[in-house]
């Protein structure tokens, strides 16, 4: 599949290739921005069918104007000094590595938008030898989260402090993601007083059985992760009917 894709690269024009990679960077922005607002329990977000859509010029989008005019493909071409060039919009949605429609906005009029197809992204990552990250089985943890875990566990009965707006150098959305995993009904950490405006998070005992029995799964996943090994008497007491399984 990646010669096919590459072949298709190979075969646009050099302004072709500059316009598709421009909508690339667009759409990687849009896939980026949209799983922050995830990472921050912003559930209730549209499906990637619907806001993969492009706005071609700004006066589309909606909300004040302040970084409206960032978010629009015109100004992406315009960046990669392609304003000249929207013609080859056209070509690549006849190749169909592009789609286009016109939207009605309200009390806007009609807007032309623009989405990257699959195959669209499959071409430029051929040619760009760009290599996507292997998605992971569910509830499976992110590096991040995996320290966070790691750094609680080391904490023990301590708990991790909170040191410049930060426990253990950890973002607050990572420690909520713990907190909440499964959707709050299996936490792994949990946030306990120790005096009066001193909050620290402490691993549960779920938290802790995770830990044991996938040390050496997340060990192989995420090597650059400084890791105490677990105990393991408190390994072999668990046995087999509490191991974790994902």
């Amino acid at each position: 599949m990646s010669d096919q894709s590459l072949a298709i690269w190979n075969s646009l024009t050099d302004i072709q290739q500059r316009v598709l990679l421009a909508c690339y960077q667009l759409d990687q922005d849009k896939e980026t921005y949209e799983a922050n607002l995830r990472a921050q329990k912003h559930w209730y977000r549209p499906p990637a069918s619907e806001w993969r859509w492009m706005y071609f010029h700004p006066s589309g989008l909606r909300g004040d104007d302040h970084g409206k005019r960032e978010r629009c493909l015109q100004t992406y071409l315009s960046k990669a000094k392609l304003t000249g060039h929207v013609d080859a919009l056209g070509d690549l949605i006849l190749r169909e590595l592009i789609e286009h429609r016109v939207k009605e906005v309200p009390y806007k009029g009609n807007a032309a938008q623009y989405r990257m197809t699959a195959l669209g992204r499959r071409v430029v990552r051929a040619a760009t030898g760009e290599i996507r990250e292997r998605p992971l089985e569910p509830w499976t943890l992110r590096e991040h989260h995996w320290r966070a875990l790691c750094i609680a566990h080391a904490a023990g009965s301590g708990g991790v402090k909170g040191e410049y707006y930060k426990y253990g150098m950890v973002r607050w959305e990572t420690w909520l993601y713990l907190r909440d995993y499964r959707h709050g009904q299996e936490p792994l950490v949990k946030m306990r007083e120790h005096g009066e405006g001193d909050y620290r998070w402490h691993i549960t005992e779920f938290g802790k059985r995770l830990y044991e029995n996938c040390y050496q799964e997340y060990r192989g996943l995420y090597p650059d992760v400084e890791v105490v090994a677990p105990c393991k008497t408190t390994f072999q007491n668990l046995g087999d009917s509490t191991r974790y399984e994902q």
